[in-house]
C-alpha cells in the first residue's frame, strides 16, 4: 500500500507544541519561566519518527481553540484522488489538551477551597469539548484510532509565569481533584467506545512522594526531555499496537 501523509497526529497545548521544539511558536530551547524543551524534538524523532508523525500543538490553546483548529483545516483532508490510491489519513491521533483551561479558572482565587470550586464549575465544559474534538476527529477520520491522554498534574500557581524554581510543585494541588475527576469521565467515555478510543493517564510518572517531580517538569507544568521521555514510554505500547 503506498502512504501518504501522517501516519500518527499529536494534537493539544504547549505540552504537544514543545514536540517540535518550539513554545508559542518560538525556539524554547532556553527558557526560564517555563520547561526547556532542549532534546525534546530530537526525542519525539528518535520515537515515533518511524510514524510519520506531524504535530499539531499551539501553546496557551484552551479546548474551544482546538475545536475551531480542528473546523477550519487541521484535519487531514484529501483534495484529489491520487495516482495508485493508498492510505492518507493517520492510523492514530494522539490528543493532550484541557491544562489551559485549568489555568484560566479562578485565576484570582489564593484560598484553595475558592480555587477548587471555581475549577469545578469549569469540569463539564472541558470535559464536553474534549469529546466534541475526539467526536470530530472520528467523523471526519473513520478508521482512525484516538488515543486520548489524561491531564497530566500541575502544581499550585502554575502559569503565573514565575521562574521555574519558584513554582510550587507540592502535590496534592489545587488542580488535583479537578484532574482526577475530568480524568475519570474521559476514561470512562473510551471504555464505551469499543476500542475506538484509548484512554491513557500517564500523570502518576511525574509524581515523586508528595511532589511533582522538578526533573520531569521544570515548571511543575511542562514536560521536560526527560519527562517527555516517561511520556512516550507509557504510550508506545498502546501506539505500536495500533499503528
Amino acid at each position: 500500500m503506498r502512504l501518504h501523509g501522517f501516519g500518527i497526529l499529536f494534537y493539544g497545548d504547549s505540552i504537544i507544541e514543545s514536540l517540535r521544539g518550539t513554545d508559542r511558536c518560538k525556539p524554547c530551547d532556553k527558557e526560564q519561566r517555563r520547561s526547556s524543551c532542549a532534546g525534546v524534538a530530537q526525542l519525539f524523532q528518535r520515537l515515533f519518527g518511524r510514524y510519520r508523525p506531524g504535530v499539531m500543538g499551539m501553546g496557551m490553546d484552551e479546548t474551544g481553540h482546538l475545536l475551531w483548529r480542528l473546523q477550519h483545516g487541521e484535519i487531514p483532508a484529501r483534495k484529489k484522488a491520487r495516482p495508485g490510491g493508498g492510505r492518507w489519513r493517520p492510523r492514530v491521533v494522539v490528543l493532550l489538551i484541557g491544562t489551559n483551561d485549568l489555568t484560566n479558572s479562578g485565576w484570582s482565587a489564593t484560598v484553595q477551597s475558592a480555587k477548587e470550586k471555581a475549577l469545578a464549575k469549569q469540569e463539564p465544559g472541558i470535559v464536553a469539548r474534549i469529546l466534541d474534538a475526539v467526536g470530530l476527529m472520528r467523523r471526519k477520520m473513520p478508521g482512525t484510532r484516538v488515543v486520548l491522554l489524561g491531564i497530566l498534574p500541575r502544581g499550585t500557581g502554575t502559569g503565573r509565569g514565575l521562574l521555574n524554581a519558584e513554582n510550587d510543585f507540592s502535590w496534592p494541588s489545587h488542580y488535583t481533584k479537578s484532574i482526577a475527576r475530568i480524568n475519570a469521565k474521559l476514561k470512562a467515555f473510551a471504555k464505551r467506545s469499543k476500542g475506538k478510543v484509548v484512554f491513557l493517564d500517564c500523570g502518576r510518572l511525574f509524581i515523586r512522594g508528595r511532589s511533582i517531580d522538578a526533573g520531569l517538569m521544570a515548571d511543575a507544568i511542562h514536560p521536560t526531555a526527560a519527562g517527555w521521555g516517561k511520556l512516550a514510554a507509557c504510550m508506545l505500547p498502546t501506539i505500536r499496537r495500533l499503528a
